[in-house]
């Protein structure tokens, strides 16, 4: 099963919620918080951890260590035997938790861009898919966001690149790696895609108010 929290409010934050909701959190984890320099990116950090502890409470209670850790490629993960992902754009942010799945989210809102500048992260096919649909926009940020959630599952980040994702309807391959996709309609204005490996999994959805 896959968890899905999310929430949308204005940010950044004020600094009396910012302060309010940091304080609920370990000393180690503030610091991470505090260190990230931009306010707007400071607040969504925050929120999204904010959800993570509710979903954390939510699938195994109050008793658990909140420590995030990274891996050898940067990649967070818990000490529990979860894994996680967040993502953000603008006011929205959204956590994914599963017990029995390797996993990523990605969300962008839908905002006007020059489509063909990013026509390089795009197998030709894909490209000519976009460039001939009704919305081309919107068709793109569909295969973007589809895209970022399986680099994030698979969690090398910065050392792949789009491009090496080949999307196969509502699956997607990254080398020789399968991953499956669906997509979800949280907001309006905004694209989102979780990918993971257990094909069985069942997904939940839980609006969070903060």
């Amino acid at each position: 099963m896959i968890a899905i929290y999310y929430t949308a409010l204005p940010l950044p934050l004020t600094d009396t919620k910012f302060v309010d909701l940091l304080s609920s959190f370990p000393k180690n984890e503030q610091r991470k918080i505090l260190s990230i320099k931009n306010r707007h990116y400071r607040s969504a950090s925050l929120v999204g951890k904010v959800l993570l502890w509710e979903g954390l409470k939510s699938l195994i209670g109050n008793n658990f260590n909140f420590e995030i850790k990274a891996d050898h490629w940067g990649r967070p993960h818990l000490k529990q035997e979860l894994d996680f992902n967040i993502t953000h754009t603008g006011s929205y942010i959204a956590v994914a938790i599963s017990e029995n799945n390797r996993l990523g989210i990605d969300i962008e809102e839908i905002k006007p861009i020059n489509l063909t500048d990013f026509q390089n992260y795009f197998h030709k096919d894909e490209w000519t898919i976009i460039q001939n649909a009704s919305d081309p926009q919107s068709l793109f940020f569909d295969y973007w966001t589809a895209k970022e959630a399986i680099i994030k599952a698979d969690g090398r980040g910065l050392h792949l690149n789009l491009a090496d994702v080949k999307l196969q309807n509502k699956a997607g391959k990254l080398k020789h790696k399968q991953w499956q996709l669906r997509q979800l309609n949280l907001f309006d204005d905004c694209k989102l895609h979780i990918a993971y490996n257990n094909a069985a999994s069942a997904i939940k959805l839980y609006h969070i108010v903060i």
